[in-house]
């Protein structure tokens, strides 16, 4: 039976020989994998690091970019000179109703931003609805009403919603209130 369990190879070696190679192969697997991963991690990170700058980037670095290697604050202040702002002659004076059945003074003032020109000529031409319209929203608060930050907020984008209504298809970019009183 000694015999059964050690056949020879054509080269006259055992089975211990054959059982060998496997192991190698598992070696070489568990070695040369994980250190070519390791050295593909080192290439891309280095790329990443040190190569693959865009133009605009050379370009600003340089000092020869055009228009867009402008800086982020740079673009955000081109963007506030592009708007343009429209506002109301007079601030808004309405009275509105207190919880306790008192009457409290109001003054609103607001700016209207906008980036197209060509709204001002359709806010100047609807200003009288426009205001007409405020007055009757704002007559309608109440001083809790405008209580708290959120108030301000909601306001805001009421105000917003009622210009964009009249000026309609035309819209504004934002309401900003300038000034807001309650005596």
């Amino acid at each position: 039976m000694a015999d059964d369990t050690d056949i020879e190879n054509e080269d006259g070696e055992g089975e211990n020989q054959a059982k060998k190679k496997p192991g190698l192969v598992k070696l070489a697997l568990f070695i040369g994998l994980p250190a070519l991963i390791l050295v593909l991690g080192g290439v891309a990170g280095a790329l990443f690091l040190f190569g693959g700058k865009d133009d605009t980037h050379v370009a600003a670095a340089e000092g020869h970019g055009g228009p867009d290697s402008a800086t982020p604050a740079e673009q955000a202040l081109a963007a506030a000179a592009a708007e343009h702002k429209y506002t109301f002659e007079e601030p808004m004076v309405v009275n509105i109703n207190h919880e306790s059945g008192t009457s409290d003074v109001l003054m609103l003032n607001v700016y209207f931003v906008y980036s197209d020109p060509a709204l001002h000529a359709v806010l100047e031409a609807r200003s009288e609805e426009i205001f007409s319209s405020f007055t009757g929203f704002v007559r309608e608060l109440r001083t809790e009403d405008l209580a708290g930050s959120s108030a301000y907020y909601r306001l805001r984008l009421e105000l917003l919603r009622r210009v964009n209504l009249e000026i309609a298809p035309a819209q504004i970019d934002d309401v900003l209130i300038r000034e807001l009183v309650v005596n």
